[in-house]
């Protein structure tokens, strides 16, 4: 709103050559700048509760301490699930290759934001803890940890080949 303007004024004293750049490359800013605005308001966060952070695989657990883990792994599975679903129903917003590459760059940020949360220590330590009393609920987890891998791998593949082809 402020710089366009001055851009596109007919008697710019900036020659038209660098002025149509000058607009291309504040747009793209724009259009980076909303992107990541809507990601800030709309990413998933795995709720982790604050006990989680002194798990140590190494210790032991009774079972209403399993049971618990279980079900904290449970609602991270559901969250995975349904964030799985609403990417997959998700279409491009308009036709053409720009339309394709904003899709996809969204897809990746979405994705990448919940694959990064599942790096946390906390996590993996509860998912190492579940695994070594043999819980169906780590197995169950890990399956869908698997497919959102596949699709955050696919995101960024698409990506880097659009980012090429813009």
């Amino acid at each position: 709103n402020v710089y366009e303007p001055l851009f596109s004024k007919p008697t710019s004293e900036i020659p038209t050559q660098f002025k149509d750049e000058l607009i291309s490359g504040l747009s793209k800013f724009v259009t980076h700048m909303r992107r990541t605005i809507v990601q800030l308001d709309n990413e998933t966060r795995l709720e982790v509760p604050n006990n989680l952070s002194n798990i140590n695989p190494s210790s032991q657990y009774s079972n209403s301490q399993i049971e618990e883990l279980e079900s904290v792994v449970n609602s991270w599975q559901i969250q995975i699930a349904s964030s799985i679903d609403e990417q997959q129903r998700l279409t491009p917003s308009g036709n053409g290759p720009l339309a394709e590459i904003e899709f996809w760059c969204e897809r990746k940020a979405a994705l990448s934001a919940l694959a990064e949360q599942l790096k946390l220590p906390s996590v993996e330590n509860t998912l190492e803890v579940l695994q070594k009393y043999q819980s169906p609920t780590a197995a169950n987890f890990k399956r869908s940890r698997d497919e959102l891998g596949k699709l955050h791998i696919e995101a960024n593949e698409n990506v880097r080949f659009l980012s090429t082809l813009e």
